[in-house]
This record gives structure tokens, sequence and C-alpha cells, in this order.
């Protein structure tokens, strides 16, 4: 349900002084209409209010067929409850300016005496010239009251001014028109000539809630009001929910929104992931989104830097200073972002994923095929307690990660990119800054497990006592190339772990590496005791460059 909203007043009430200071100046203008959209993220000046416990208030498409669109506004109050939608756009409004005032409403709950609806009301002020203008109580329109059946489940016009309207006062001041004996709007006008809506912020609403102690499920809209000539109704209308791109803005967005536009955006990215159909984008802005966030489908997810690498091309080692303001995705606990095993062609662009996060992107237990073309490239890991991107148990097909700036916590005795357990096809890690604490003992910054047809290249390693690069199980096709590794235990590890361990090594390629200070070796082949298979062929250790203070 709707929360209470906040906005800047309406700007409807320009307007209608402007009109009003033409026909009081005895133009023969026409009169003007105006058809008014009011929704979450558009109210136009109106707000709920929850003025008794309990009740609540949303837009929402239908009941049925509504006067004006698709939509409409429901409130629901409880039997001793009263919520409320109002704006205060007509404060200060002289009664005897009013021209038209109808409304519609659709009764959903059961009430045996038809008289439960949402009642139209506003602050009054009886006497507007004689300088007071608080309130001094409501005036209050009840359907029912006017001779009328509410009906059930069906739309119903009210006419608020005609001449059999019923209108009654909530204050001793208006003691002339109670709720047993009502006034017509024409008795009103007569008894208090120089009446107005309050213009001490005085607010006309449409509320449910009743004396009778009924609760009531109702829905409202096309309240027409006319003021001098000129007439505006206004539509009440639920969002256009977003399919092909939704947008989401942690600081001005909102959940109950569309999500279609910039102004309409989501609050978290997960419902804007939950909303948006397969194949589409989300466009994150920037702020902090502390939220653990699962996708199930295909999606592009770019936050305000998903076009801009995390790192200086000519040096991986200093992070871009072209960035913009990062969306951090920040939750207290957990994963950051996690695939579900049915999830495919996902990307992940453009953000700071951070702690106190343990894991930044997690995508594992997905049997075969597994995880296909998973793109995350552009974004920057830090403060994590664990890995930045982890898959376990998992196949991976056309996998790229490219471009991202990995920085790992001083405790931290993970591998900072882990794709272990299951098949690793066509990956592509190219451009990408990898800085370990150095004390962190077992710390990587790399681990591939059973890569097939895979290129690491052009990649900075920085401070992993573990290894920088480790292939495990086994590597066929594979080349790791222009790489700069640095202080680290081994550069590149070439492990056969795990028994039937078969066709090792083939085809491998490492060259044109810039190895420098390593505590163990630039480059180890180890296959451990109780692995069996054919071995190593094509492998190549070509144009490194290797140095050892």
């Amino acid at each position: 349900m709707s929360k209470h909203l906040h906005f800047r007043p309406l700007f409807v009430l320009v307007v209608l002084i402007t009109a009003i200071g033409l026909f009081a100046g005895g133009g023969t203008a026409r009169a003007q209409e105006a058809n008014i959209t009011v929704k979450p993220s558009t109210p136009n000046g109106w707000t709920f209010a929850l003025e008794a416990p309990t009740g609540s208030g949303e837009f929402t498409a239908g009941p049925g067929q509504p006067p004006l669109g698709i939509g409409s506004v429901q409130l629901v109050a409880s039997s001793t409850g009263a919520y409320s939608i109002g704006t205060n756009a007509f404060a200060g409004l002289r009664l005897d300016q009013l021209t038209q005032l109808t409304y519609s409403t659709y009764r959903s709950t059961y009430d045996p005496d038809n008289h439960t609806t949402l009642n139209l009301r506003f602050d009054i002020d009886y006497d507007s010239t004689d300088g007071n203008a608080a309130p001094r109580g409501q005036l209050v329109y009840e359907p029912y009251q006017s001779g009328f059946q509410v009906l059930q489940n069906t739309w119903q016009s009210w006419d608020a001014l005609a001449a059999n309207s019923a209108w009654w006062s909530t204050s001793p001041v208006g003691e002339h028109c109670t709720v047993v004996q009502p006034c017509s709007w024409l008795e009103i006008r007569k008894r208090y000539p120089n009446a107005a809506i309050s213009a001490n912020n005085g607010r006309l609403a449409l509320r449910a809630g009743n004396p009778w102690h009924r609760s009531v499920t109702a829905s409202a809209d096309a309240l027409t009001i006319g003021v001098a000539g000129v007439v505006t109704t206004f539509d009440f209308e639920p969002e256009s929910p977003c399919t092909e791109t939704c947008y989401v803005d942690g600081s001005k967005g909102s959940d109950t929104f569309g999500g279609g536009s910039p102004s309409s955006a989501k609050r978290t990215i997960q419902a804007a992931v939950n909303q948006v159909a397969a194949g589409g984008r989300v466009i994150v802005a920037s702020g902090t989104y502390s939220e653990n966030v699962t996708v199930t489908k295909a999606v592009s997810l770019q936050g305000p830097n998903a076009e801009i690498c995390a790192n200086t091309a000519e040096n991986l080692a200093l992070s871009n200073a072209k960035r913009l303001a990062e969306a951090t995705i920040a939750p207290g606990s957990g994963v950051a972002l996690t695939l579900a095993p049915e999830a495919d062609s996902i990307t992940i662009a453009g953000f700071r994923i951070a702690g106190p996060a343990a894991t930044g992107i997690l995508a594992s237990d997905a049997a075969a095929p597994g995880f296909d073309s998973i793109k995350i490239a552009n974004n920057m890991f830090d403060g994590l307690t664990g890995s930045a991107i982890s898959s376990t148990n998992a196949d991976r097909t056309a996998w790229q990660i490219t471009c991202n700036r990995v920085v790992t916590g001083a405790a931290v005795g993970q591998t900072a990119v882990a794709l272990l357990d299951g098949e690793t096809r066509k990956l592509l890690v190219r451009d990408n800054y990898f800085a370990g604490a150095e004390h962190a003992l077992d710390a990587s910054a790399l681990a591939v497990d059973a890569a097939a047809d895979a290129t690491i290249a052009a990649n900075a390693f920085t401070g992993f006592d573990a290894d920088a690069i480790r292939l495990d199980r086994r590597a066929l096709n594979v080349t790791v190339s222009e790489n700069r590794i640095q202080d680290a235990g081994v550069a590149i590890h070439l492990l056969a772990s795990g028994a039937g361990a078969s066709d090792w090594l083939e085809s491998v390629h490492i060259q044109d590496n810039d190895i420098v200070d390593v505590s163990n070796a630039a480059v180890r082949l180890e296959r451990p005791d109780g692995t069996v298979g054919s071995g190593v062929a094509e492998l190549c250790l070509c144009g490194n460059r290797i140095e050892q203070t």
C-alpha cells in the first residue's frame, strides 16, 4: 500500500488563479478545461493521509471500468479508521467561485444500508473576511444523504452542488448543518456568504471513514472542480509498469512508481529487476543501495559508469578519474548480486559493489548448461569480506570479465574471482586490476576450473600471497598474455587437482607477460599425488619478462 507522499505544491492553483482573474475582469473567454493525471510518480500536489487508525490508500487498475483511463484511487478504512487523499491547491478559494464539483465512486465492500462510500470534504473558513483564516472544522458532502442508494460493485457519479446535495459540518460553528440535518449547497451559500476553503493550508479531500463504524473499501475517479469558468478534472491512475527499460533512483524514486522514466524511477534495484521483461535494461542512478539483489532473468544492469572502465588505460593501477558518481550496491551482509541458476544473458556494468557485503556477485549451483553469456564489466569491488565474483558447482559459457577494479580487504583469505567446480568455456578476462592484501594467507586473485577456449590478457595483479592466476583441473586452448603480475606467491599456477584428471594441459600459451617479484614461482606446473591423465601438450612459455629483486 502507498505511504504518505510529500511533493511540491500543485501548479494547478496558479492556472486557477490566473483564470479567475480573467473571468473576474469581465472577459468573454470560453470556459477552460484541463485533465490532470494523478499517479504515484506525478501526484500533482495530492497526498495520502492516515486520519484515524487504521487505513490505507493506493492507485490501482480498475475496479471495473473507471470513468477515466484504466484506474482509480482506492481508499480503505477499518471500522474505526479514516484515510484520505487530498490537496491544498484550492486553499483560500471562496465557495461562491465554485461552479462545478462532481466525482465518481465505486464501493467494493458490503453495507446493509448502502450508505458507505468515499465522501468529499474540505477545511472550512465560514467567514473569509474576518482576518482569521484558520480552519473551523470541515464541511462534508455525503452522497447517500442526497437521497441516493450507494450501490456495491458499480461506478456512480455524484454532483456535490446539485439542488438536493447534502452537506454537514464537523464543528459547532456550522451548527445549522449537522450530520442529522444536513444543508444543501444553496443553503450553505446563503448561511455563509463569505465562506471559503481555509486559506491556512485548507485541504480538499476524498475520505474513507464514517460515523457508523463500518469498514469500507471504495475507489474514486474523475473528480471535477469548476472555478469561475475553469474546469479541472483529476484522473487518478496507477503507474504504467516499465518493461523494456526500468529506471532506479534510491533517493528520489519509489517502488510504487512505474519505473519507465527517470522521473518515475523505482527506489530499489530489486523492484526494477522484478518488473522488467526478460532481455530488458535496468538503469540505476548514483547513490547507495543497501540491498541483496537476486536476478532471475536475462537483464542488463547498468550503473552510471556502464561505459567507463574502472581503471586508467595507461596504468591499470590507477582508478579512472573520469568515473561519474557511483551507484554503490552495499548490503549489510550476504551477497550483493545473486544470479539464479536459470538466468543467462546478464550484464552487470558500471557499479561499485562494496562491503560490508560478503560476496559481490554469486553464480552457483547451476547444472549444465549452466550460466551462459554473463558480462561483468566496468565495476569497482572493494571492502568485501569474501570474493568479488564467485561461481561454484556450475558450468559457465561465454563469460566476459573486463575492465573491473578488484581491491580485496586486508584480512580476506579467499580468491578474489573464483570460477570453480564445473566447466568454464569461452572465458574472457581482460583489462582488470586485482589488488590483494599481501599478507592474507591463501589469497589468490583469479582461479578458473576446467578452462576451454579462454583468454586472460592485459590484466594487472599485485599483492596476492597465493596465486595471481590459477588454472585448475584442465586447460584447453587457453591464452594468458600481456598481464603484469607483481608481489605474488605464484604468478601463474597450472594445477592438475583431483583424481582422474585427463588432458591436463593442451594448447596453452603463456606469453608476453611481465612478472615481477614473486616469492615462489613465476610459472608452476603441478600434478598433486593421486592424479592421472595424459599430461601436457603444446605448452608455450614464450616472451615473458621475469624480474626478481
